[in-house]
């Protein structure tokens, strides 16, 4: 099916090169799309060949040369770099669905206790990484859901400020000690690790780096296992032995948050359960009324950021690098594809 696309939209299929190219032209007899599909009047872009960089090094160079006009998932590094370049600018979409984040396995001590959670999630300045990771072009996480994302509520704003006195204060209270003096916490097997999954995809490498520098100031170590792909990933998780790992997935509608949250949702990686969610969860989904909807959503939020489920760490962002020559290119509501109708090109 895939070398023989058919559609209804302004462009048609004309060629698929798996790992080089995909090309499709546009439909002179297209006039049946919404009103926003007005293409322009001059420098319209009759032809679009999309070409695929899977190594993100090779991007920004892939534009500078003018080898492409528009490069999606620039790295924020070499974002950065076109700032003030006046034959570029850089368009920042919003990715609707859940955040960057790290899930916490409430199935494996010491993260079963909600107080460890707090700790973890006092104890991470979450601003200084992003901040440092993405170059000025992200924020911090708020929510469970990103601000693009329909029925966002804002439910970690200020509800875990970065505070190592009090996530020490709070640790004190669960009875941890270093005896020894080695500047990590004691338990009866030794010291006080947590074991993180680690993708090689993103930049959970450099954030792993950073959680092992920032929790070891509370005297918790860090264990990194890393991965090589998704199937090694869903592997590690399926043996249990985690207590933080990375995952995410993207959508306007945060109907999928019932697959991370309820009892038996397929990607219940924090291993939590709790009647209360699970009902919120489904009258959110079955519900019409988007009031109503809205409202099973927001106190569902609500629950998974006081039980300390996640640690949110950025809202995504597409960083797209466009030639100054190409005028209103725009994104959809997912904030991954271009909307190409509308966009011109003078060459």
């Amino acid at each position: 099916y895939q070398f023989n696309q058919v559609g209804t939209g302004p462009y048609r299929f004309v060629e698929y090169i798996p790992d080089e190219r995909l090309v499709i032209r546009r439909n002179p007899a297209y006039a049946w799309g919404p009103s926003f599909y007005q293409p322009p009047a001059q420098g319209q872009i009759d032809e679009v060949e999309f070409r695929f960089f899977r190594d993100p090094a090779t991007r920004l160079a892939a534009l500078e040369q003018g080898i492409v006009q528009v490069m999606g998932e620039i790295p924020p590094g070499d974002a950065r770099v076109l700032i003030g370049n006046t034959s570029f600018r850089i368009v920042s979409t919003t990715v609707a669905g859940q955040p960057d984040q790290l899930l916490m396995n409430t199935a494996r001590p010491p993260l079963d206790n909600r107080s460890f959670r707090q700790i973890l999630l006092l104890g991470t300045n979450r601003a200084a990484i992003v901040d440092s990771l993405y170059q000025g072009f992200a924020n911090a996480a708020e929510g469970v859901v990103t601000t693009g994302t329909q029925f966002y509520n804002p439910v970690f704003s200020g509800l875990y400020p970065f505070d190592l006195q009090q996530a020490r204060a709070l640790m004190s209270t669960l009875g941890y000690v270093d005896a020894d003096n080695n500047g990590y916490l004691d338990t009866p097997d030794g010291d006080l690790t947590l074991t993180m999954i680690v993708p090689p995809w993103g930049e959970y490498r450099q954030v792993a780096q950073f959680l092992q520098d920032q929790w070891g100031n509370l005297g918790i170590g860090l264990n990194l296992v890393s991965v090589p792909d998704f199937p090694t990933l869903l592997s590690e998780v399926g043996e249990g032995e985690y207590h933080l790992v990375p995952f995410n997935s993207y959508g306007v509608d945060p109907a999928f948050l019932s697959t991370y949250y309820t009892t038996e949702g397929t990607r219940n990686f924090t291993g939590y359960s709790d009647p209360n969610l699970d009902a919120l969860l489904f009258e959110a989904r079955r519900q019409l009324d988007p009031a109503v909807r809205g409202e099973f959503y927001s106190q569902a939020q609500t629950l998974m950021a006081e039980q300390a489920l996640i640690l949110p760490l950025r809202d995504r962002v597409n960083l797209t690098g466009v030639s100054a020559r190409v005028e209103n290119l725009q994104y959809d509501s997912y904030g991954w594809y271009p909307i190409l109708y509308n966009a011109s090109y003078q060459p």
